[in-house]
């Protein structure tokens, strides 16, 4: 079946027709870390679950270590935003150091992980993608991607998390031994969910 991606942005200030729509039948709107998936922050490695916890309960935030893709140097920024919702389309992605080394982590698989030809989804990444790393001693890293596995999770659907981090809007998550820089999510106001969701009549998750 055919996949169609549009921006809700796009959707709350344009004019569709009625029927736009009605040929689609899921519409998905989805970027995230399952709960105990660490974030590099100035006061360690974080889960963030548990910054969205924080966030949510107004309590003092971390600054969040990112990339600036234009100076091409690593600093810390304020968490602005944190968002939750529930899925079951997972992607695993295994990479490998300059080492041979072998590494891994799972989000949802439409979130953006950054590259040196910029950002793609999870589940769009292959042998040809060399994902931006970070290391505490060596600073920038590249690691080359050996495969994405699909995971569905048939008989539930799984808490996620994510946050947005000011100006870089990028954040690195910590797996086994490396860190990957990935996007964040970019936080869409509700009055301009509102006007989006009521052009949409497919279901929504």
């Amino acid at each position: 079946k055919d996949i169609v991606i549009g921006m809700l942005q796009s959707l709350s200030m344009k004019s569709y027709s009625p029927d736009l729509f009605a040929q689609f039948g899921l519409s998905v709107f989805d970027e995230c870390f399952e709960y105990d998936t660490r974030v590099l922050t100035e006061h360690g490695n974080v889960c963030i679950g548990d910054l969205y916890l924080a966030w949510k309960g107004g309590m003092e935030l971390p600054k969040i270590l990112s990339y600036n893709v234009n100076t091409k140097k690593f600093e810390y920024k304020p968490l602005i935003y944190a968002s939750k919702k529930k899925t079951k389309y997972f992607v695993n992605v295994q990479y490998e150091d300059a080492y041979g080394d072998i590494d891994s982590f799972i989000c949802t698989e439409r979130h953006k992980i950054l590259t040196t030809g910029g950002y793609v989804e999870a589940q769009d990444l292959v042998g040809l993608h060399q994902i931006v790393g970070y290391d505490k001693d060596r600073g920038g890293q590249l690691y080359r991607v050996r495969k994405t596995t699909p995971i569905i999770y048939d008989e539930e659907y799984i808490e996620v998390f994510d946050i947005e981090v000011k100006d870089n809007h990028n954040f690195i998550i910590k797996n086994v031994f490396t860190n990957v820089v990935v996007s964040n999510c970019h936080h869409i106001s509700a009055e301009v969910f509102s006007r989006s969701l009521f052009k949409i009549v497919t279901p929504y998750m």
